[in-house]
């Protein structure tokens, strides 16, 4: 069995592949049209509840992150994945210029003096889904447990991005 080898850069890293994923994605969605239509429901979906979710994780970004010694943005490997680029494409988001990063030395292009330039509905679904260990303790409660609800909406939003993701391959296809 040949030895699996790693990545160089991230997937789409290079600006004119990240042009051309973008081109068939939407080459893919409008040739597929009403096909498509319970996708994009799908991807409005998720839409939604990240937008419900944007006030809390906004809040405990702004509780953390300016106090934080190693800043998620400046040391993570992120990157936008089929799933991402789905969810913008199909609920009518804005794409960003390009990947996050496009080398493995990088920081996030993103990354501004007071967080990510991007709007949380913009953002890859890793950026999202991560709490760091101070965020995860802002949300317990007294009795030691975890605040349900934020977990609650990350667990359907992980479903809808894997039927959206399954769906469109097997739509377009």
């Amino acid at each position: 069995m040949t030895p699996v080898e790693p990545l160089r850069c991230p997937p789409w890293g290079d600006r004119d592949v990240w042009i051309e994923v973008n081109r068939s994605i939407a080459w893919l969605a409008a040739r597929h049209g009403t096909a498509i239509a319970s996708l994009a429901e799908t991807a409005g979906a998720v839409r939604n509840r990240l937008a419900l979710a944007s006030p809390l994780l906004d809040a405990l970004c702004r509780s953390t992150c300016r106090h934080c010694p190693e800043p998620c943005c400046l040391g993570a490997k992120i990157w936008f994945d089929t799933a991402d680029l789905l969810v913008l494409h199909l609920a009518g988001l804005p794409v960003p210029e390009a990947q996050p990063i496009s080398a493995w030395d990088e920081i996030c292009r993103y990354w501004g003096p007071r967080g990510c330039r991007l709007d949380r509905l913009c953002r890859p679904w890793i950026c999202t889904w991560y709490l760091c260990p101070a965020q995860t303790a802002i949300l317990r409660r007294g009795g030691g447990e975890t605040d349900p609800e934020i977990f609650r909406v990350v667990a359907e939003i992980k479903s809808l991005r894997k039927a959206l993701e399954e769906g469109f391959v097997r739509t377009t296809s």
